[in-house]
């Protein structure tokens, strides 16, 4: 089985997503390569415990349920 191993840095004032990440992404899907993919977003959203929801929040939480993820962070502390 083929693994791709991926960090991601989202600068804030960056808008999702990236296109090398859906490069990366797409690849993977196509290829049937399993990725997993840790990300430091610097997204909000209150489905992740978040006070609020910003731009990159939103559409963070809507392009994964395409994509049928597995997220393990877990529980509504933050990150930081």
């Amino acid at each position: 089985m083929t693994v791709v191993v991926v960090a991601v840095y989202m600068p804030i004032d960056i808008k999702p997503p990236q296109t090398e990440l859906e490069r990366i992404i797409q690849n993977c899907e196509k290829d049937k390569i399993l990725l997993i993919l840790g990300c430091d977003a610097n997204a909000h959203h209150k489905l992740c415990g978040s006070k609020d929801s910003n731009h990159k929040g939103e559409t963070l939480h809507e392009h994964p349920t395409a994509t049928n993820p597995e997220v393990v962070n877990q529980g509504i502390e933050p990150t930081f």
